[in-house]
């Protein structure tokens, strides 16, 4: 092991001497879920100080508090960190030495998540297949997306949860997939109850594209959709994935009790977001279950700008054929908002996550990764 780290550290002082701008580097271990199988990065990976992008995977961050205090990434912009073991206050130390990074990654991360966002540079941070506890946008004047996919929280399988907060967050676009099952949400001081009305200090006005990954079939879930949307009055595209309500992965086990029928939704009240801007709604992993009808006929008579629906299948669903015709059928009673609205039924997509879509801040709408899959993406 010491022989390999010394190798490793060698490659790192090459590297700087080079001057490389651009640097992915993976460590090939054969148990990779085996976290004390993890070598060591040494820490001369300081000294490639003119990196622009870097990408580290599987390896044990080396300890900052060992690090001289001038260690710093001052050119960085990209960073990507892929199933790392990794310390929070390593982590704090890393982003507070890049002082013009606005894009981070994180992947498969092998510790608990706390992520506080104080920069004045950070545009987009994504963060996947990780056990988060918080993520917390302290102070981040030009963050523009939070990217959450699959982002577990701590508290066991079961039970799991993790918060998220907004503090000084002015242009945020783009948020989610936010959980109202796992995720505790904070606007400021607020956190967010089902009961919460929208106010001054309760509101994300920015926010246009907005991410749901939700049961809408269980009562104690669905209660939150309300009060999430109050918060965000200016979301334009709004992207609902329905998780089947016999999923037990978070949340109370006694999530599944009571009844969302229509009238449940009606009792919500009026919701500034989709009354007045919500222009495309896509419902992902659609089963055609009643909840998910009723709730998006809730949505249809109220949206008075909704132009798009999309209903994408779930991979074991009926036909799309079948199922169009059910759904079709269904709202056949529902007095749409919009009488010009374009209701479609797309099969099953795949993944909705693609982290170089989620890096181009050129297109608004990272969730539509339909062009990823018919190889006319332009982010890659």
């Amino acid at each position: 092991m010491e022989t390999h780290d010394v190798g490793t550290a060698r490659w790192f002082q090459i590297f700087a001497a080079k001057g490389v701008k651009e640097l992915v580097f993976v460590n090939r271990i054969e148990k990779p879920m085996d976290f004390d199988a993890h070598p060591h990065l040494p820490a001369t990976l300081f000294k490639c100080t003119f990196l622009t992008r870097l990408y580290l995977g599987f390896w044990r961050f080396p300890e900052t508090a060992r690090l001289p205090r001038s260690a710093a990434f001052p050119y960085l912009r990209e960073l990507g960190l892929c199933s790392l073991v990794m310390k929070e206050q390593d982590l704090a130390f890393l982003l507070d030495r890049c002082p013009v990074l606005e894009k981070l990654m994180m992947v498969g991360c092998k510790w608990l998540v706390c992520l506080r966002i104080q920069s004045r540079s950070l545009r987009c941070v994504q963060v996947s297949y990780s056990i988060v506890t918080e993520i917390n946008a302290v102070h981040a004047s030009l963050l523009e997306r939070i990217l959450l996919w699959e982002p577990w929280g701590d508290g066991g399988r079961a039970n799991m949860s993790s918060k998220i907060k907004i503090g000084h967050a002015p242009k945020l676009k783009v948020l989610g997939m936010l959980v109202p099952g796992m995720h505790k949400l904070q606007i400021g001081n607020t956190i967010i109850k089902a009961e919460t009305k929208a106010s001054p200090s309760t509101i994300v006005p920015s926010v246009q594209v907005l991410a749901l990954q939700v049961r809408l079939g269980t009562c104690i879930e669905a209660n939150m959709v309300p009060g999430f949307l109050r918060c965000f009055p200016n979301v334009e595209i709004l992207y609902i994935e329905s998780e089947d309500d016999d999923f037990k992965f978070w949340g109370p086990q006694s999530g599944s009790a009571g009844k969302v029928s229509l009238k449940f939704w009606e009792k919500a009240g009026p919701i500034e977001c989709i009354q007045q801007h919500i222009k495309k709604l896509v419902i992902r992993m659609f089963r055609g279950t009643k909840s998910e009808l009723n709730f998006l006929k809730f949505i249809a008579e109220r949206a008075l700008v909704l132009e798009k629906v999309e209903i994408v299948l779930h991979p074991e669903s009926l036909p799309s054929n079948e199922v169009d015709a059910k759904v079709r059928t269904f709202m056949t009673s529902a007095k749409w908002a919009n009488g010009c609205c374009e209701l479609m039924v797309l099969p099953y997509q795949g993944t909705p996550w693609c982290y170089r879509r989620g890096f181009d801040l050129t297109n608004q709408d990272p969730y539509d990764v339909s062009k990823c899959r018919e190889g006319q993406c332009q982010s890659h």
